[in-house]
C-alpha cells in the first residue's frame, strides 16, 4: 500500500507535465482516504424498538452514547460521498 506521503508526492507531480493516468488514479486515492478517514455523523439503530436516529456526534463524546448502548442501540458510522 502507498503511504500517504507517497500518494502525496505523486498527486503533486509537476503539473506543466502531461497528468498521467498513475497521478489522476493517485489524486482520486487521496481524495476517498481524506472522505473516508473520519465519519460524517452516525446512523444509531435499535432493532427491538425497529428505532432509528442519526447523530452528529462522535459516540466517544457523546455524554447519552453508553446510555443508549445499553438500552440496545449501536452506532454504525456514516461517510460522506467523495468528490471525484
Amino acid at each position: 500500500m502507498l503511504s500517504d506521503e507517497r500518494l502525496k508526492e505523486i498527486a503533486s507531480f509537476d503539473p506543466s507535465l502531461s497528468m498521467g493516468e498513475a497521478q489522476i488514479m493517485a489524486k482520486e486515492l487521496e481524495r476517498y482516504r481524506k472522505t473516508f478517514g473520519e465519519p460524517e455523523a452516525w446512523l444509531w439503530v435499535n432493532d427491538t424498538d425497529v428505532g432509528r436516529d442519526v447523530s452528529l456526534l462522535d459516540p466517544e463524546q457523546d455524554e447519552d452514547a453508553a446510555d443508549a448502548e445499553h438500552n440496545g442501540w449501536t452506532a454504525y458510522p456514516l461517510y460522506r460521498k467523495p468528490e471525484v
